[in-house]
């Protein structure tokens, strides 16, 4: 774990253990208000099967206070590349560089496993999102479809 310092206050960041996943939940639900507990537990579940799922944080005083997560992926449109998921910051400590900081880390990682692309979503309405990503350089390129299908 590395130790960076801002406003003279010393953060911890580095890579989340899996069996620390469960520590994600208030981030989480932050970003996605409509999950529920029991939701986040189940999806948390079926995430720690994926072998190429891995997450970096941020902690303050042994608290998680801003996690990244990011899947290495190999895709026909770009090859190997990161997808970053779930970038999130708790909102008493937005606005003092966190969230750069971890992207940082997201393209140390990149460069790191040799993948020249970093992509990544952000909903349509989350315009603090859009102006961040911009201004560190990524690109829109498309729009993200989905579809609910009814299945139990």
């Amino acid at each position: 774990m590395d130790t960076i310092t801002i406003n003279n206050n010393n953060y911890q960041i580095g890579n989340i253990a899996k069996n620390k996943y469960q520590l994600l939940q208030p981030l989480i639900i932050s970003l996605n208000p409509t999950i529920t507990t029991r939701e986040f537990n189940v999806h948390l579940t079926e995430i720690l099967k994926q072998p190429n799922y891995s997450c970096i944080g941020i902690w303050y005083n042994n608290n998680l206070i801003a996690c990244c997560g990011y899947w290495l992926l190999y895709k026909f449109y770009n090859g190997k590349h990161i997808e970053v998921d779930n970038v999130a910051v708790l909102p008493n400590y937005r606005n003092l560089g966190l969230g750069k900081i971890l992207m940082q880390q997201i393209h140390n990682i990149a460069a790191f496993n040799n993948c020249k692309i970093i992509e990544l979503n952000a909903y349509v309405h989350n315009n603090l999102a859009h102006k961040f990503y911009l201004n560190l350089g990524y690109k829109i390129l498309g729009y993200h479809f989905q579809k609910t299908l009814n299945v139990h």
